[in-house]
């Protein structure tokens, strides 16, 4: 973990525990507003600490997993989900990839058939820009390939 990390950290666990402090002062009140204001006073130094740590600590995240995390989501879930559907995007393009190879392939086969002359002219012409097709993968060799990477 860099420096400026465990800096942000620290800021975060004293903020946490500046707020564990008001709130007991608060739920044990006695009417001590001196003892009331310096807990405040406390919180809103911890707050302007790790708003100053926080600016040298860059990370994103994203708008969506607030908003899931806020409604009571977990946000390992809000990743699985999103992993998830990615993978299932992932699957469709290469199904719509293999349908379109397919579909030129038996484009190719029949325009060969139907006018011989133009479509090897066509193949002429497209060979340098057309890359083969890598075959898929056994089950078994993909079963393998995790393991040796």
């Amino acid at each position: 973990m860099t420096e400026t990390r465990k800096t942000f950290k620290q800021s975060v666990d004293r903020v946490l525990w500046k707020i564990h402090e008001l709130e007991a002062t608060i739920s044990d009140f006695n009417g001590d507003q001196a003892l009331l204001n310096e807990r405040l006073n406390g919180l809103v130094v911890g707050l302007q600490e790790l708003g100053a740590a926080r600016e040298a600590v860059a990370v994103e995240v994203p708008v969506e997993l607030l908003q899931y995390v806020d409604g009571g989501g977990n946000p390992d879930a809000f990743t699985a989900d999103v992993f998830h559907r990615a993978n299932r995007g992932n699957q469709l393009a290469k199904g719509r990839v293999q349908a379109l190879a397919g579909f030129r392939e038996a484009l190719l086969s029949e325009a060969s058939a139907a006018f011989p002359e133009d479509a090897a002219a066509y193949l002429a012409l497209s060979a340098p820009t057309v890359a083969p097709k890598a075959p898929d993968p056994s089950p078994q060799e993909a079963a393998q390939e995790p393991a040796s990477r």
